[in-house]
């Protein structure tokens, strides 16, 4: 019998939260976490719950400037941003204030945005700090927040765009496109221009980024997870535009027709679908899978 007021999709979503682990993530992702050779590479949707913006919340925020116009029909997030600048728009300026409070209207006051639990569950999958091996494509600082707070005064690794290597063994935090924190905001990856920066050299070889990145995709003993991104985000326009292909891959996509799973299926991504309520628009489905996964990994189900 369901609830008064939810409909029968909300039913039949609760219903799903009680999730198995191993059928929606499979065998290679679950062993290769047990090995130790699971990357977690994740995506700006993870930091959304926090108040931060996707790119879409961005340029909504950023077109409320009074010298910015809108952005052109068919105009990438990046490039729009990069036209921005130029016109003397304070992108960076508006973006590190964005990333790192919120303002509440009643007050005034500015609130400090904190980690969420999507941050939280999904650095649990890796039990200890010196076993964490994620890459995060976004530039607020809430996962390494989120690991201070699971694990008081222990250590782990961090990266950063600007001291990216190659051969690395993945192990840490690695900020792919620079940290609000630790990063000048010239050093942010956020326009078309940053972009090239990060991923082509002057040379039309490829540059930090993208060797950091090649040699995680190219090890196929390290299996990828992808979690909260979208094919449409700049990085991937960059990076498929020389990698045809990728292996040993997945990414969490949620139940729904516009996922682009067949997009991601193309590039040789496996996509694994978790619950998605469309009438609520709600993605706590992949949250429900991540505690379900750390629960089994405590009670050693999954070891």
């Amino acid at each position: 019998m369901k609830a008064p007021g939810k409909t029968s999709q909300d039913v039949r979503t609760e219903e799903k939260t009680v999730l198995d682990p191993s059928k929606i993530l499979g065998n290679e992702i679950i062993y290769a976490r047990n090995r130790g050779t699971l990357v977690i590479i994740a995506g700006a949707g993870v930091s959304v719950s926090s108040g931060i913006p996707d790119y879409e919340g961005l340029i909504h925020l950023l077109q409320s400037h009074k010298q910015a116009s809108k952005i052109d029909r068919g105009e990438s997030f990046d490039k729009y941003l990069g036209r921005l600048e130029q016109n003397g728009v304070p992108v960076r300026d508006i973006i590190v204030e964005k990333f790192q409070f919120n303002h509440d209207v009643e007050s005034g006051k500015k609130i400090k945005i904190k980690p969420n639990d999507y941050h939280t569950e999904i650095l649990r999958v890796f039990q200890r700090p010196r076993e964490i091996k994620l890459v995060t494509l976004n530039f607020d600082n809430l996962f390494s927040e989120a690991a201070e707070d699971l694990w008081p005064g222990e250590s782990y690794n961090s990266r950063f765009y600007n001291a990216l290597t190659v051969g690395t063994d993945f192990k840490g935090i690695t900020y792919l496109h620079g940290n609000i924190a630790h990063s000048c905001k010239s050093e942010l990856v956020i326009t078309r221009q940053d972009y090239s920066r990060a991923y082509l050299n002057h040379d039309f070889n490829v540059g930090n980024s993208s060797m950091f990145l090649s040699d995680c995709f190219r090890d196929t003993d390290r299996i990828k997870l992808i979690v909260g991104a979208r094919f449409s985000d700049p990085i991937f326009d960059f990076f498929f535009s020389y990698w045809n292909k990728i292996e040993s891959t997945y990414i969490l996509l949620p139940e729904k027709n516009d996922n682009g799973q067949k997009a991601w299926g193309d590039k040789g991504v496996k996509p694994l679908i978790y619950p998605y309520c469309a009438t609520k628009k709600s993605h706590e489905g992949l949250l429900h899978l991540f505690k379900a996964w750390n629960k089994m990994i405590q009670t050693g189900i999954m070891t």
